[in-house]
């Protein structure tokens, strides 16, 4: 049996358990797709190599986030993570929940006058 010519740089070996698993999730990957019965046998290897559950979902995600060309979310702070012009909720004015709550008010307002009237002026 030949064995595969492999061209490029010779793979240097994994230092740490998650270079490991990095590299077999990598070698696991067909194109921008992990198949769940590889990402099982993944969690299988995570698990001899020490690494828990969610430790090797998060290096799954960053090895597709590298496959796929998108620059990991965790890469700098959360903020960095921030979708641009959205805002939290604490950040929207005040004074846009106090003039929604009026109009609320001068609607109901309006509604029970209208029933008052007319029950009250409806039997004349």
């Amino acid at each position: 049996m030949k064995e595969a010519l492999v061209i490029g740089r010779p793979e240097t070996p994994a230092r740490s358990p998650q270079e490991q698993f990095e590299r077999a999730v990598q070698r696991g990957m067909e194109g921008p797709f992990l198949r769940y019965s590889k990402r099982l046998e993944l969690m299988e290897l995570a698990k001899s190599l020490g690494l828990n559950r969610f430790q090797a979902n998060l290096f799954i995600a960053q090895v597709q986030q590298r496959v796929n060309g998108q620059a990991p979310l965790l890469a700098d702070r959360y903020e960095s993570a921030k979708v641009p012009g959205t805002q939290d909720a604490d950040d929207h004015p005040r004074w846009r929940d106090k003039l929604i709550l009026l109009g609320g008010l001068f609607i109901v307002a309006a509604l029970v006058d209208m029933i008052l009237v007319k029950f009250l002026f409806a039997g004349r």
